[in-house]
């Protein structure tokens, strides 16, 4: 359920899911499987940052020796303009594994 739907069923723990809205599913679901309720409360969106269009060039300019990339978010910005850049050769080092899955 969502805060203020009036859908979250009595007993039980409840956890509060922060994530943006459509990306709470797989941590619902391991927390629904163990007997806990949910209920999402997105505190975040992502958008695009300023910078975005020049990130294809930066790629192949060759100014810089690593791209550490933090979040899945993060990762499949860098993926797309990777790919608008012709896919040049960069070292990238990812934190965490949620990011090294994208």
């Amino acid at each position: 359920g969502r805060v203020g739907s009036g859908n979250v069923a009595a007993g039980g723990p409840c956890v509060l899911l922060t994530r943006e809205a459509g990306k709470n599913d797989k941590m619902h679901a391991s927390l629904s499987a163990v007997g806990m309720r949910c209920v999402e409360l997105p505190l975040i969106v992502h958008t695009e940052g300023a910078d975005r269009r020049a990130l294809p060039d930066a790629l192949t300019s060759g100014g810089f020796d690593w791209v550490a990339v933090t979040s899945p978010e993060a990762a499949t910005v860098f993926l797309d303009a990777w790919e608008e850049a012709g896919q040049p050769d960069v070292r990238v080092a990812v934190v965490g594994a949620g990011t090294g899955e994208v």
